[in-house]
């Protein structure tokens, strides 16, 4: 925040010292800062659309909806094409339920901006919640504007487990590992299934592998302790749950 201010006192015309400063507020939980902040940059800045933009997701953060929404329609007034302007909407009608309104403007932001991630993700949820099988064509709409975004393969792999495609999920949960070696949830979900199919070396496997990529998750010794029982290995998986315990001793 010091440094901030320092290079904000150094040059007044860069808006995105004051986007930075307001972030630093509101990791620090000074919300009512990271705010004025972004009022002030709004004053400076009166048609820079990323500084509005910023200010409708900080209101959106504090539940400020109504000033939210104002500021995501100014945004659009200036320019009707702008993709961020309809996904602030969305973000805005969701968080106060209106479902209909958010998929609409979640869908206009992705017919700006195919690669707006985020917006094929959230409708997809949204549609999952209702129970509607479009959410599986939303998914697959992630993964085809980004075949890189984890996020969006994670998602899909999900909604298949969840959906009894195991060996569809199973196959993009590899994927996943392939692109990062380091994402620690496509081994336990994998994991988790093999168990489910009593296949339990394979689930040893990446419950062991998770305990390498991510030693201080907890999650993976626990389940390799259960892999180890399950095979007959008691001591191992006597030593996997006091670890898991030593890790985690609130998890009853």
């Amino acid at each position: 925040i010091y440094d901030l201010k320092k290079a904000i006192e150094l040059d007044t015309t860069n808006a995105s010292y004051f986007h930075q400063l307001s972030d630093a507020y509101m990791d620090n939980l000074q919300s009512k800062e990271a705010l004025m902040i972004m009022e002030g940059t709004v004053v400076r800045f009166p048609d820079r659309i990323p500084s509005m933009l910023k200010l409708s997701e900080t209101q959106l953060i504090l539940k400020q909806y109504e000033s939210s929404m104002l500021n995501a329609t100014k945004v659009l007034s200036l320019n009707p094409q702008e993709p961020e302007g309809y996904f602030m909407m969305g973000m805005n009608f969701r968080s106060t339920g209106d479902t209909v309104k958010a998929i609409n403007s979640f869908q206009t932001a992705i017919e700006l901006n195919p690669e707006l991630i985020d917006a094929w993700l959230i409708i997809a949820n949204l549609y999952e919640a209702q129970k509607n099988p479009l959410a599986k064509d939303y998914y697959e709409g992630a993964v085809m504007a980004d075949a890189n975004n984890i996020s969006a393969l994670h998602s899909k792999a999900y909604y298949l487990q969840n959906h009894n495609a195991i060996d569809e999920a199973l196959a993009i949960y590899d994927e996943i590992i392939v692109k990062d070696k380091f994402y620690p949830d496509a081994y336990l979900n994998s994991g988790v299934l093999y168990l489910e199919q009593d296949s339990i070396s394979k689930a040893h496997e990446k419950f062991y592998l998770m305990t390498k990529i991510a030693p201080q998750n907890y999650r993976a010794h626990f389940y390799l302790g259960m892999a180890n029982e399950l095979m007959g290995n008691f001591d191992e998986a006597r030593e996997n749950f006091r670890s898991a315990k030593n890790l985690n001793s609130d998890d009853k």
